[in-house]
């Protein structure tokens, strides 16, 4: 096989002798690159059955520089590859010839073939192993290399015995791998970039690699086109030791002791270092004394073999923290992160303690409990709170301060108990205590009342306080000033009956019911007066009674209500009770209620409103007062005064009930009208008498000609008259007359009336 320079186009030959027994093809190439790699041009492919002489015969039409190359296949995949090449009986292994390299074939001599020569016939034995070149990988340090220090490859060409090749002699483009790994802390190996080269004889330098996994046995390999070769294990040692690595328990308890755990001397890529050995006395730093000032202890000193810790390394820590726990031997060193929590509580403290809190003022305790060693923590929300104050209250650990006075809490927590101290005073007043000092009250005379402001939790409140009293207007000395949380007042009070006693000022208030009396040798006047400004009145005249009483006028008690709806099923449809003219009088001692006797004239006046009786369209002077007696509503005898200017109606009773004023309805219509005398003498002194009018009606009187003889409007009450006289006070003559009576609806009704003088 040759190369051709300056080829012609042309058809080049050449022999190949087969004396083996394999059968297969034989394959022919010319192709462009001398590296196996090329673009094929031109090929032939000889069938091999036997041994014998096969010639080829390539065409070539374009002139350049071509290469020939030649395989036998003897694998049956018909490309050529690895399974021609690799121990192969019959194959040819990638041979390259050109005019600088010699290519081993046949017998291994060098056939140097120039451009332009005639290719000689190649006598090839395919029953021969024809063997492949290897690269000899070989570490600087024959294999054994230091994590992190950088190191070079020496490469020798060889055959397949091992014998060096001493060719080639260049540039040659190489690769190389390997399967190193990263260290424990993540740091990768490094290798050099692929890339051209130069070998001498066949040998050649490649640098720089670094490894650093010392766990490790990594190989390189190293590439060439089909040139492959592949170091042995390299051993990698650990580098110089530049930290500790220890792992202490994350969690471990003050003053408890605790196995730290095994210390390893590491190089800075996290490998062991072996060489680290023997005794080392260490320094350990970091956690600090308790606040008992109990200091922490260490294990010392410390064994290494082969850069591992072999002594059991016992440490108490005393101090509850987050701490690091450092430890060095003045050269390399290690830090770790330990929690420490404090011990069993030992003792526990409440706080805080007050000097002074003010009652009703609420004070946030808190609990802490202690070690052995002194160290504190926060116990508040498993702590039961109690306290002595037996107004004040504790709950979630919030004391709300009650009685003034010194009290103690007490909090227990893990069966242990602690206690403080608390001062409560008065709390600013919030409601007043009044009491009755007299043992009877009476209109317009001298009686006594004590008042007392208290805090809410009921202790004397110590400020000077100037209070108001009400109703001002009825009692004597309305003001009263409070010192040291009490006072003692002289009033008078000008009512009679229940009266409640109002003591206030801006903030707070108080009040007492008292019953005023009258004494019986006096006239009483007792009175109701409701929102709308309406009084009802009741008149006791003196010596009425034997004893001495008050008078009370109210709205009808609840137990009442049943009786006055069967009372007024029991009305006439025209009778109507006025609004808010239903009135309950009662007549009470110190023991209770008490009667008039039968002999009585009390005089009792009830008022109304015009509203009142518009609304069910009552005639005014049909107004009457009633009592209510045993289910049914019964008019008071006796004259009755009715005063249509002051709106009210008066009567004298001798018994007390619920009393009311009832009056009669106007017609809803004419159908009770009646019109009498008819006929009519005016002469001797008769008038036409219209009974059973509706409300706000008018007349009209007409002649039978239809001429207006007498008109009158807006008449009330429910009747008029007609004198027989026209609107000029003159008589009118003798006939027959006829009237209209007309309602605010327009409703009409008509109807003759004679009139004879």
């Amino acid at each position: 096989m040759g190369a051709y320079e300056s080829c012609y186009p042309g058809t080049i030959t050449g022999n190949i002798f087969y004396s083996g027994t394999n059968t297969g093809n034989l394959y022919c190439f010319i192709i462009d690159k001398p590296d196996g790699k090329g673009n094929p041009i031109a090929s032939n492919i000889i069938p091999v059955n036997n041994s014998g002489i096969f010639k080829y015969e390539i065409s070539l039409q374009n002139p350049g520089t071509y290469y020939l190359t030649c395989f036998f296949n003897a694998d049956g995949n018909n490309s050529f590859g690895l399974g021609n090449m690799a121990g192969i009986y019959g194959s040819l292994s990638c041979v390259y010839l050109n005019d600088t390299t010699p290519v081993f074939v046949g017998s291994f001599t060098p056939i140097n073939i120039r451009a332009g020569d005639i290719i000689p016939n190649i006598n090839v034995n395919l029953n021969r192993k024809i063997s492949p070149l290897y690269f000899k990988v070989v570490t600087q340090h024959n294999n054994i290399e230091t994590a992190g220090t950088g190191f070079g490859v020496t490469l020798i060409v060889t055959d397949y015995d091992g014998n060096p090749a001493g060719t080639p002699t260049g540039t040659i483009g190489i690769s190389c791998s390997w399967n190193a790994a990263s260290s424990t802390n993540k740091i990768m190996p490094v290798k050099p970039s692929d890339g051209n080269i130069i070998f001498t004889a066949g040998n050649a330098f490649l640098g720089t690699f670094t490894l650093v996994n010392a766990g490790e046995k990594p190989c390189i390999t190293v590439r060439s086109g089909l040139i492959s070769g592949t170091s042995t294990p390299i051993t990698v040692n650990a580098s110089s030791p530049t930290t500790l690595l220890f792992s202490a328990p994350g969690i471990v308890t003050a003053g408890n002791t605790f196995l730290l755990g095994t210390i390893t001397a590491c190089d800075i890529f996290g490998n062991t270092a072996t060489s680290y050995m023997g005794n080392k006395l260490l320094t350990y730093s970091g956690p600090g004394k308790s606040p008992a000032n109990i200091a922490p202890s260490y294990t010392n000193p410390v064994n290494f073999e082969q850069g591992i810790s072999t002594t059991l390394i016992q440490t108490t820590l005393t101090k509850a923290e987050i701490v690091q726990l450092h430890i060095t031997d003045k050269i390399i060193s290690g830090t770790a992160t330990v929690v420490v929590l404090h011990g069993t509580a030992t003792g526990l403290t409440i706080e805080p303690a007050l000097g002074a809190v003010t009652s009703g003022a609420m004070v946030s305790c808190r609990a802490t409990a202690h070690d052995m060693a002194g160290n504190t923590w926060t116990v508040t929300a498993d702590t039961i709170f109690n306290s002595n104050d037996p107004c004040g209250t504790i709950s979630g650990g919030i004391y709300t301060a009650g009685k003034a006075g010194t009290w103690t809490i007490t909090g227990k927590y893990a069966g242990l108990s602690g206690t403080t101290t608390v001062v409560v005073t008065p709390g600013t007043a919030s409601k007043l205590a009044i009491e009755s000092v007299s043992a009877k009250w009476f209109k317009d005379e001298p009686g006594t009342i004590t008042i007392a402001a208290r805090d809410k939790n009921g202790n004397l409140a110590a400020a000077i306080t100037t209070f108001q009293l009400e109703p001002a207007r009825m009692i004597t000395s309305d003001k009263a000033t409070i010192i040291n949380g009490m006072a003692a007042i002289t009033v008078k009070i000008s009512m009679v009956g229940p009266v409640v006693i109002t003591v206030s000022n801006d903030n707070i208030c108080g009040s007492i019911s008292l019953n005023l009396l009258m004494r019986k040798e006096q006239q009483a006047v007792g009175t109701f007066t409701t929102g709308n400004g309406l009084e009802t009145k009741v008149v006791v005249p003196e010596n009425t009674l034997p004893i001495d009483y008050y008078v009370i006028i109210g709205t009808p008690t609840t137990e009442m209500h049943k009786e006055i709806g069967v009372a007024a099923n029991r009305l006439l449809t025209s009778q109507k009770i006025i609004p808010d003219t239903m009135r309950e009088f009662n007549l009470k001692d110190e023991s209770g209620i008490i009667t008039l006797p039968e002999s009585s004239k009390v005089t009792i006046t009830i008022p109304y409103t015009d509203s009142g009786i518009d609304r069910d369209r009552v005639r005014e002077d049909t107004l009457r007062i009633y009592r209510l007696v045993y289910g049914k509503w019964e008019m008071v005898e006796g004259k009755q005064i009715q005063d249509f200017v002051k709106n009210c109606v008066s009567a004298q009773v001798n018994a007390f009930s619920v009393f009311a004023l009832i009056g009669e309805t106007y017609p809803a219509d004419f159908s009770q009208l009646s019109v009498f005398p008819n006929p009519c003498n005016p002469s001797k002194g008769e008038k036409v008498n219209f009974q059973g009018l509706t409300d706000n009606i008018n007349i009209s009187i007409y002649n039978l000609a239809g001429e207006l003889a007498w008109e009158k409007q807006g008449i009330v009450g429910g009747s008029t008259t007609w004198d027989g006289r026209n609107d000029d006070d003159e008589p009118v003559a003798s006939g027959t007359y006829i009237y209209v009576i007309r309602d605010a609806n327009e409703n009409k009704k008509t109807g003759k009336v004679a009139v004879i003088w």
